[in-house]
């Protein structure tokens, strides 16, 4: 369908297909490593072929790489603009999988600025996702989220974060991306902010404070 085509762009050579799928497994290597230079590299060379090729999942790939990458850098501006236009392509072209690595990121970075109920209401709803989906993640990123965990525990105490995380795992996964989105504009029906939402994303937010 239009989706799917969107999402997959013009018909690539052998050569960018197999560049862009070991790119990918690079960063995610890269990222469960924790190295943010390398990282940035790979993810500058999936967005490249994402351009090259009108891949929109392959460009996606990369602003999420890009994302994590300024994260771990603490350009916490940065990384959020990237990981939103990355969350964005994920969800409109229905890649449900790269969606929850987007998501699982920016709980990251919203923990790196304090906001402990916000990220354990994300994780929540990825994990939720996850479990429905029946996905996995790579060795090294289930210790990041673990880490993510307990640092979550000593921010707001364990059991304000168990009620956050109950509260993300009520939450579909369009939920979750709603509620992710909240505050962060422009969108393109116009207006920034909560103002930009739609109707159904403003009850999220509202349902989960």
């Amino acid at each position: 369908d239009a989706v799917r085509a969107r999402a997959l762009g013009r018909s690539a050579s052998p050569h960018f297909a197999a560049a862009a799928t070991g790119h990918e497994l690079l960063v995610r290597v890269e990222l469960g490593q924790r190295r943010p230079v390398p990282l940035a590299r790979s993810a500058a060379a999936l967005h490249a072929i994402g351009e090259q090729t009108g891949n929109e999942r392959v460009r996606a790939l990369g602003d999420w790489a890009e994302g994590a990458a300024a994260m771990m850098r603490d350009q916490h501006e940065e990384a959020r603009n990237r990981l939103h236009q990355a969350l964005a392509l994920q969800f409109e072209c229905g890649l449900r999988p790269d969606t929850l690595d987007t998501l699982e990121v920016l709980a990251e970075l919203q923990l790196a600025t304090e906001r402990a109920g916000a990220a354990a209401r994300l994780l929540g709803a990825a994990e939720r996702a996850r479990t429905e989906l029946e996905l996995g993640r790579l060795p090294p990123r289930e210790g990041d989220l673990a880490a993510l965990h307990r640092r979550g525990e000593e921010l707001i105490g364990d059991a304000a974060w168990a009620s956050a995380l109950t509260e993300g795992r009520r939450l579909s996964l369009e939920e979750a991306v709603a509620y992710a989105r909240r505050g962060h504009g422009p969108r393109a029906h116009g207006g920034n902010g909560l103002e930009s939402l739609t109707p159904t994303e403003r009850k999220v937010v509202e349902a989960v404070g």
